[in-house]
């Protein structure tokens, strides 16, 4: 298939770093003209939609000005396949959550030309289960069921919770939903999901399907247990046995170590071969920094995404919220280096500081804003945005509070209480995140029109009712 394009668009300045946004085309065929957005399968960069310039639609616009035409050949084969297994997924997502759980969500997805790869949020789904999706699947096929792709309005759609949907308040005004089987615009479709990618015309299109292999998840659910239970069982040997270098550390009259805490690890890893050393220093550094860089990155995206945006009146583009997300990480990189280099040129603060506290500090932030609002959401429906802003609030005022009253105005209390927490701020984080668990429901109760939209509708999967047959075991006689 060959279509003839003209390029309305002036992107030729992109060519030096070989991306191109998505390009709008003026399609010309047999004397029909149509406006449309091309999209590639190629992305250098999904969240931005980028075309690259190795591509085959990105060589062809490399150079183009405003006005140029380009000829666009169309791998029929091959969309043709890319169809097929994309349609599915579909297909496939609709039968684990029809015979193995309801609560099983797409996670991620591969479609490919020779094969597709379905990530979903379960354990090891036995064989027997897997034989039985298979069969549901090509039952399905076998049917040749209508698919069907409509655009409709965002508040119609959550008129319906059987409809698949995996991005919340992400989605516009206006989607597009995918339905196999049933009628058209009847909402009683075989599988009903919001998707913009291309599908077959019919399930009998899809041919046999089979599955392969579920492999992959399991070694990397036993890859990550391994590796957590060597973090966690490494951190207590190094707690455990510390005190038995008490002899080569020496210990202050108020029974800390001499240097501080943060001098224990140095002088239990002194007496190593200078190469394990060097290992350990290597490994130390390589997971301080991934954890900063995850935490970073974990703030910066739900802070563009779950806090800016909504806020803003006009929705911004993939580009702006990358571009917020960039400035973001560097404030948080800027504002990491401030307090090592204060506590560092500050003697006397150093002496107050350790890693150790820097951590609470973080790490009791975050689930002390997070911790209660994430655990009363999965758990009980009536929690309330209101709920979740006044524990955003709390946790970060009390780490914040036990920071400038003890590392920056130095204060001490006699009281012993107020001591106790003011004085670390491992402690404080443990308040925060009680006292979240407290505020949240007790909130929730008072505000509860601040309910998000669609709260009961999630919820509606612990009131559905299974039936399972009963045996009767008969009693052995005496």
């Amino acid at each position: 298939m060959i279509k003839t394009a003209t390029v309305i668009e002036d992107k030729s300045a992109a060519d030096e770093i070989g991306l191109y946004d998505l390009v709008e085309l003026l399609f010309v065929e047999e004397g029909d003209v149509d406006t449309v957005q091309i999209v590639t399968t190629v992305r250098t960069n999904p969240l931005e939609g980028r075309i690259s310039k190795e591509s085959p639609l990105g060589s062809a616009l490399l150079g183009k000005k405003v006005g140029d035409t380009v000829e666009l050949h169309l791998d029929v084969e091959r969309r043709r396949a890319l169809e097929s297994h994309h349609s599915a997924t579909h297909l496939l997502h609709k039968a684990l959550r029809t015979l193995v759980s309801e609560d099983i969500a797409q996670q991620g997805s591969l479609v490919d030309a020779d094969r597709l790869r379905f990530d979903v949020n379960s354990g090891a789904i036995s064989k027997a289960d897997l034989r039985r999706v298979e069969v549901l699947v090509n039952q399905w096929i076998g049917e040749n069921l209508s698919v069907v792709c409509n655009e409709y309005p965002m508040t119609e759609i959550k008129k319906h919770p059987e409809i698949c949907q995996f991005f919340g308040d992400k989605y516009g005004d206006v989607v597009r939903l995918v339905q196999m089987g049933g009628e058209a615009g009847s909402f009683n479709g075989v599988s009903m999901e919001l998707c913009g990618g291309t599908h077959a015309a019919t399930t009998g299109q899809l041919g046999f399907f089979k599955i392969k292999s579920e492999g992959a998840i399991n070694k990397g659910m036993i890859i990550s247990t391994v590796f957590a239970l060597i973090v966690a069982g490494g951190c207590y040997f190094l707690g455990g046995f510390g005190r038995l270098f008490a002899d080569r550390i020496g210990v202050t009259e108020a029974g800390i170590p001499v240097g501080g805490y943060d001098a224990v690890i140095p002088t239990m890893l002194s007496g190593l071969p200078t190469v394990l050393i060097a290992v350990v220093v290597v490994l130390v550094l390589s997971a301080s920094m991934s954890t900063l860089s995850s935490l970073a990155m974990t703030s910066a995206s739900t802070i563009t995404l779950d806090l800016i945006a909504p806020l803003s009146k006009k929705q911004k583009s993939e580009k702006a919220n990358m571009v917020i997300m960039r400035l973001l990480l560097a404030a948080s990189i800027v504002i990491a280096a401030a307090i090592a280099i204060l506590v560092v040129s500050n003697g006397e603060m150093a002496k107050r500081l350790y890693i150790s506290d820097l951590m609470g500090i973080s790490w009791g932030a975050l689930a002390g804003c997070f911790l209660a609002p994430f655990l009363y959401g999965l758990y009980w429906k009536k929690t309330t945005k209101a709920a979740v802003w006044v524990s955003f609030a709390t946790g970060l005022g009390i780490t914040l509070t036990q920071f400038v009253l003890n590392a920056v105005l130095k204060i001490s209390f006699e009281n012993p209480v107020l001591s106790y927490f003011c004085g670390s701020s491992i402690n404080a984080g443990m308040l925060a995140m009680a006292v979240g668990l407290v505020l949240v429901p007790a909130v929730s109760l008072m505000t509860q029109k601040t309910k998000p939209e669609g709260t009961d509708g999630i919820f509606a999967c612990y009131d559905r009712m299974v039936t399972v047959p009963a045996g009767t075991a008969l009693e052995e006689e005496k």
